[in-house]
């Protein structure tokens, strides 16, 4: 920078325009925190009225990484909190767009996406596979499996979205609990989730029911190039279990680590209430730095007090929470 340009110009008072960069910063911070208690506050209240979330997850799964594979077990306990009466279920199996050039996610993309071209060479395609689907009383829903493509124009290859039909309609108020077993072919890294040598991107890699809409039915669409992710917010109990070397980082809160020496494997459990989904990335090559914030050292009782005032609010609205911040740094 050239400070000799006339416009260009030394501030008068460095320290001043620190301090006011501070309290900008604290009410951005103020700002997403402070949604965040409310969003605590409301979830510690309705719990303490007994409410329970209407979508919940339990996942065992295991990375094999010389196959490049992840297999699974996955229970999952959905209510119905609509008025209709619903006899299926509609999941979204996100990894068959990899599964050949049929998906629709491949062939919207040769048809000239200005967003971005995907292209999977051999060796590199990956996939889904639901191999038991049961309810808890073990009746088997994996005959009543199928794909469908509801959406136009219709690419009658794609895997993405697979309906089940229970043996009952599930009636306003009524909760099932499905049991399933899944096994994956990780991609090569393509669209947020897949490997590159021995580190992996683990993101919607689930089967992950769609959402039911009163009157409307379920909201599952295909994987589209250009879409974002659709889902209800859930509870989320996950056991990743990889090798002993692997450096995991998750969604979630760490809640046990468990070591099996004789095989050379460890099992992460994470588990996290009211989130819209669960992604979790691991490798041998991650250095991991772990630093808390704490709000009492880094922040000043003026610096509070200045930010409420800006705010209009109490300088106890605006305190901070303590937080753990995890780094995951790739060696070279």
């Amino acid at each position: 920078m050239n400070m000799d340009r006339p416009d260009l110009k030394r501030p008068k008072n460095p320290a001043g325009l620190l301090r006011r960069a501070v309290q900008a910063f604290l009410c951005l911070a103020v700002s997403a925190v402070m949604g965040i208690m409310t969003f605590g506050a409301q979830e510690t209240a309705s719990r303490s009225t007994g409410w329970t979330s209407p979508l919940r997850y339990e996942i065992w799964v295991e990375l094999d990484n010389a196959g490049k594979m992840l297999r699974a077990r996955e229970d999952i306990v959905w209510q119905n909190t609509s008025q209709d009466t619903v006899p299926d279920m509609l999941f979204h199996l996100y990894w068959n767009v990899f599964k050949n050039e049929k998906s629709t996610v491949l062939q919207e993309s040769k048809q000239g996406s200005n967003l971005r071209g995907i292209e999977v060479k051999d060796g590199d395609w990956g996939w889904i596979d639901v191999v038991s689907l049961k309810l808890a009383d073990e009746r088997d829903l994996l005959p009543t499996k199928e794909f469908v493509t509801r959406d136009e124009p219709a690419h009658e290859g794609d895997q993405t979205v697979m309906r089940i039909v229970f043996p009952e309609p599930v009636k306003p108020g009524e909760s099932v609990s499905l049991k399933l077993e899944f096994e994956s072919k990780i991609p090569r890294t393509i669209l947020r989730s897949g490997y590159y040598q021995d580190s992996y991107f683990i993101g919607q890699w689930f089967p992950k029911p769609g959402v039911y809409q009163e009157g409307r039915g379920w909201n599952c669409h295909e994987y589209h190039l250009s879409s974002e992710f659709f889902a209800d917010f859930a509870d989320f109990r996950i056991h990743i279990t990889v090798p002993a070397d692997f450096v995991v980082g998750s969604s979630g809160k760490l809640t046990s680590v468990t070591k099996d020496e004789a095989n050379k494997k460890a099992a992460y459990t994470y588990e996290q209430s009211r989130i819209h989904d669960f992604a979790w990335t691991a490798s041998p090559n991650f250095i991991k730095v772990e630093r808390d914030f704490i709000a009492d050292r880094e922040v000043t009782p003026q610096e509070y007090e200045d930010t409420a005032r800006m705010l209009g609010l109490t300088a106890g609205e605006v305190k901070l929470p303590d937080v753990k911040m995890t780094l995951l740094i790739q060696r070279p």
